[in-house]
């Protein structure tokens, strides 16, 4: 594993989330300093650290030691619009997403009560 390609793809995991290195290194449980190390490819880090990187910012380890994406984009562009949207918008569009479901629901009811 290359520390310096590694660190740069924590980085870019961590920049898109929009987070500070204090407050991602907090969510792995490790100090901002380590982080800084990490992302500067002074230090690898241990296997538990990888696994809580990956499951916090949803990137595959082979990616993040390899620098291997897993598969092709197979968004759709439901999920493209909704990437669109600043995570402190999530809890507004997750109600708004559920009112649909309800409305969607309402109206296949009454559609088969016809």
């Amino acid at each position: 594993m290359d520390k310096k390609d590694f660190g740069m793809r924590v980085r870019g995991a961590r920049n898109s989330l929009n987070m500070d290195k204090e407050t991602f290194s907090e969510q792995i449980g490790i100090s901002s300093g380590f982080l800084n190390e990490i992302e500067c490819g002074v230090k690898g880090t241990s296997l538990e650290t990888v696994e809580r990187i990956c499951e916090f910012t949803d990137v595959s380890a082979d990616y993040l030691i390899f620098g291997k994406e897993n598969l092709p984009s197979t968004k759709t562009p439901i999920i493209e619009l909704l990437e669109k949207f600043p995570p402190k918008y999530n809890p507004l569009v997750l109600d708004t997403l559920k009112n649909l479901e309800n409305v969607i629901c309402k109206v296949k009811a009454d559609n088969n009560n016809e």
